[in-house]
C-alpha cells in the first residue's frame, strides 16, 4: 500500500513537472488517508503554493489551520497564498495573527507593508516597512518597497534616499534602481531617470515593466 509520504512525494513530482491535475489527485488521497494530520494538509498546501497553486494552497492549509490553529508556518504560507491570489484583506488578517504569535519576524512586517500597499493604505504601509527595517535594517527590498510608498505619498525625498539606501545595501537589486528612477522621472531629472532605469534593466533584463519607463 502505498504511504502518505510517498504519496506527497509523487504530488511534489508531478506538480514540479507542470501536471497539476495529477499532483492535486495525490494531495487529496494523501489528505484523506490521514485527515486528521495537519502536517499532511501543510505539505499538501505548501507544495502547492510552491508550485504556483495559490487557490490549492489556500484550501489545503485551511483545513490544516482548522486542525492546528497554532501552526505557525501554515498560517505564513496561507498568507502568501491569499496575496498571491488578490484576497488582500484576508492575507493581512493572517500575516496580523502571525505577527501576534511572533512579533520579531521581520519578514511577515514586509509582507504587511506589501500587502497594504495593495491595498492602497500607503501610510499604514510606511509603519510596516519602518518596523521590518528596525529588525532588519539590512534588507534592501524593504527600503524599495517603503521609498515606492513614499512616491505614493509624494514625498520624493524620503523616496531617494530608501532608493539610494537599498542600493548602498545591495548594489544590484533592480527594484532600487527602478524606484530611483521613478523618483528622477518626478523632479523632471529625465537624463538621471534613464540612467537609473537602464542600470535596474541591466541588474534583471527579465522585469517586463522596467521598460516601460524607459519607452514610456
Amino acid at each position: 500500500m502505498t504511504t502518505v509520504s510517498q504519496l506527497l512525494d509523487n504530488a511534489r513530482q508531478a506538480l514540479s513537472r507542470g501536471l497539476g491535475d495529477d499532483g492535486l489527485r495525490l494531495c487529496d488521497t494523501a489528505c484523506a488517508l490521514d485527515p486528521s494530520n495537519d502536517k499532511t494538509w501543510f505539505e499538501a498546501g505548501a507544495q502547492c503554493w510552491e508550485y504556483n497553486r495559490s487557490l490549492d494552497a489556500v484550501r489545503y492549509l485551511t483545513r490544516a489551520l482548522q486542525l492546528n490553529p497554532q501552526h505557525l508556518e501554515a498560517l505564513r504560507i496561507r498568507a502568501m497564498a491569499l496575496h498571491d491570489i488578490g484576497r488582500y484583506h484576508e492575507a493581512l488578517v493572517d500575516q496580523t495573527r502571525y505577527s501576534l504569535f511572533d512579533p520579531f519576524d521581520a519578514t511577515v512586517k514586509y509582507s504587511c507593508g506589501v500587502t497594504l500597499r495593495m491595498m492602497e493604505r500607503e501610510r499604514d504601509s510606511l509603519r510596516e516597512f519602518t518596523l521590518a527595517l528596525e529588525l532588519n535594517p539590512s534588507d534592501s527590498w524593504t527600503y524599495c518597497e517603503r521609498g515606492l510608498a513614499h512616491i505614493a505619498l509624494r514625498d520624493l525625498a524620503q523616496a531617494e534616499s530608501d532608493a539610494k539606501r537599498a542600493i548602498e545595501v545591495s548594489p544590484r537589486v533592480y527594484r532600487g534602481h527602478y524606484c530611483l528612477a521613478l523618483v528622477y522621472s518626478e523632479k523632471r531629472r529625465t537624463e538621471d531617470a534613464i540612467k537609473s532605469i537602464s542600470t535596474a534593466i541591466e541588474c534583471d533584463p527579465r522585469v517586463g515593466y522596467l521598460y516601460e519607463l524607459l519607452h514610456p
